[in-house]
């Protein structure tokens, strides 16, 4: 089987403190000031559409299809220092990687997944970040491309991710899909997308 997993708030920890304290940089860097579109936490809580970003930054000023690419850099210089691997991901990686093709396919840059999975790289086949695609999730491009590169067919894939878009993507790109409890996105939330597979501990993770 192949399994692809996304990797903010799969494999590695997601913060919504590192995403305020990244959209209060990227306003200044907007010459705009953040109290133009949020006051506190709690009101940035309600404005940010994490999934779709690019709606944000529409919002701050930025025309829709700008290149993004220096605000990435930004995001990620501040988010990063928020987040790590999870803990038990090498030795699961290590237990799955012995019967399974592993994949990651995220919607971060390549530069913050190779930081992060540098040392988990042989672990899988292919790293897909944002940068090697027309199209993030839930566009379905990225689950193909790594699909055709390793001959797998959608009844042999399983797609895991904690948010709504990863089993969209998986959902149009006919593969199975699953759902986790521990990322960005509560277990009631992902279940109204109708995943195939909920996992609700890590551990679940070695009975695939």
């Amino acid at each position: 089987m192949l399994i692809i997993f996304d990797c903010d708030g799969v494999l590695r920890s997601f913060s919504w403190e590192g995403v305020y304290e990244s959209y209060q940089v990227i306003a200044k860097h907007l010459e705009r000031e953040p109290e133009e579109f949020w006051s506190n936490y709690d009101d940035f809580m309600g404005w940010v559409d994490f999934i779709q970003w690019n709606r944000n930054l529409e919002r701050m000023g930025m025309p829709l299809g700008s290149d993004y690419r220096e605000i990435k850099k930004i995001f990620h210089e501040i988010y990063d220092q928020h987040i790590r691997i999870f803990a038990w991901a090498p030795e699961i990686l290590d237990e799955l990687a012995g019967r399974h093709q592993l994949a990651v396919l995220s919607s971060s840059t390549a530069h913050s997944l190779n930081n992060s999975l540098e040392f988990l790289s042989g672990y899988f086949s292919h790293i897909i970040a944002s940068d090697h695609v027309a199209k993030i999730k839930p566009d379905p491009e990225g689950i193909h491309l790594i699909m055709d590169s390793v001959g797998a067919k959608p009844s042999q894939t399983l797609m895991i991710g904690d948010a709504w878009v990863d089993i969209m993507a998986g959902k149009k790109a006919g593969v199975q899909t699953a759902g986790v409890s521990w990322g960005m996105t509560s277990a009631e939330d992902l279940i109204k997308h109708e995943p195939d597979f909920m996992f609700d501990d890590p551990q679940m993770l070695r009975f695939i």
